[in-house]
């Protein structure tokens, strides 16, 4: 049962009008509710209920100042006033179901979920073939720690050359006068006068002697250090 436009042909008598009209109609009714809520006893608002699109095997001519869309063997496709083609979706859904994205959000947006399995860490990339693997629902590689690793910081002896130090090898010469007075009767009186001259030898050894900065104590940071970062999640696209 088609819908025919030229039935009731011309010339029809009355009395078989009827039975005509109700198959054109019936037929008529079929071919629009398809798309459209239209069939007899339901809302018949005509509002759409789908759109199906025939497989026009190619690009619609389109039309100036519209905005056609079309299927294209099976590629959903637009074509504006201009003339430019654009993909709406190729095969299948535009973001396939199960993709991870990450997102700058508090929460996921809608149509995905947010993966709880991955959480305070960093984002990294793998690179291409041969690089490290991604590790599906966690984090790749043995994991990591906010916590830096216990270390002590260890130093020997060390003797210094001269020239290390700064200080070059020299001797000190100690030049002076002086007098030696003896009790005499009332008064004291002064014996002589005499000179004094003496060389400190060590001073040279000691401007190169070892020394020993000492060691710290082996210890790790707390797990409170955090830099700077946009703050996002890692959602999973729901089925559709």
């Amino acid at each position: 049962m088609v819908w025919v436009k030229t039935s009731p042909a011309a010339g029809i008598v009355a009395k078989n009008l009827d039975d005509l009209i109700v198959t054109n109609n019936t037929a008529l009714e079929a071919t629009i509710d398809k798309d459209h809520n239209l069939a007899t006893g339901g809302s018949q608002t005509g509002d759409h209920k789908q759109v199906t699109l025939n497989d026009l095997a190619g690009d619609a001519a389109g039309e100036a100042s519209h905005l056609t869309v079309y299927n294209d063997a099976g590629v959903l496709k637009q074509r504006n006033g201009t003339g430019t083609v654009r993909k709406i979706s190729s095969d299948g859904d535009v973001i396939p179901a199960g993709t991870k994205m990450w997102f700058f959000a508090n929460t996921a947006p809608t149509g995905w979920t947010a993966d709880a399995t991955v959480t305070d860490g960093l984002l990294a990339l793998k690179g291409a073939a041969g690089g490290t693997p991604y590790e599906t629902g966690g984090i790749s590689g043995p994991g990591g720690t906010w916590t830096q690793p216990g270390h002590a910081h260890t130093t020997g002896d060390k003797k210094l050359t001269s020239a290390e130090s700064g200080v070059p090898a020299h001797t000190h010469t100690f030049t002076g006068d002086f007098q030696v007075i003896v009790p005499g009767g009332a008064t004291h009186g002064v014996l002589a006068n005499t000179s004094l001259q003496t060389t400190n030898a060590n001073a040279a050894a000691n401007a190169a002697s070892a020394h020993n900065h000492g060691a710290t104590a082996a210890g790790a940071t707390a797990d409170t250090w955090r830099p700077t970062a946009a703050v996002g999640l890692i959602a999973t696209k729901d089925a559709y």
